[in-house]
């Protein structure tokens, strides 16, 4: 948790108007994080801030790659990713989440963005993970070949394709 605590934002003594924050991303920081399917990647954060009276606009941006598993051949990828986040702060005594507004107490003193970026990089991953998407990458053409290799038959397998066929519906 200790590596979190350097995405913290004193907004307490923040003076109205634009800030900016810059922070690096890595391999630490997946991994401290609970329950997080992702264990290793490089990402450059910047977090454009603008403080008003009555709340904070956050602007995420950020650029790197997580690394994950090919969702066809199962090799690990260091898979590209950039993207744009933006988020609302306000104040309220009944802190809560919503789509894009989180509110906090009144009295808090900085705010944490972690999860901020965590669900921004969480977010702008596709349906789909596979190698053709990093470049000079292709598939484990081993693997393939044994995915889509035809499987040895045997009398049991013969007998169970044979009643399935046989099965009207």
């Amino acid at each position: 948790m200790q590596v979190l605590k350097q995405f913290s934002i004193p907004i307490r003594g923040l003076k109205m108007g634009h800030h900016d924050f810059a922070y690096t991303v890595n391999n630490d920081f997946f991994s401290s994080i609970e329950h997080s399917p992702y264990q290793g990647g490089q990402f450059d954060i910047k977090i454009a801030l603008e403080k008003k009276s009555d709340n904070l606009e956050f602007q995420l941006d950020f650029k790197g790659h997580l690394v994950l598993d090919c969702d066809r051949c199962t090799d690990s990828i260091n898979f590209p990713l950039e993207g744009d986040y933006g988020m609302i702060l306000k104040y309220d005594f009944d802190e809560r989440e919503e789509e894009e507004v989180v509110y906090i107490h009144p009295e808090s003193s900085d705010y944490n963005c972690y999860k901020l970026i965590f669900d921004a990089i969480m977010l702008s991953l596709p349906m789909h993970k596979t190698c053709d998407s990093v470049e000079n990458k292709e598939c484990d053409q081993d693997i393939l070949d044994r995915f889509f290799s035809n499987p040895p038959e045997n009398e049991n397998e013969n007998a169970f394709s044979k009643a399935l066929k046989n099965l009207k519906l």
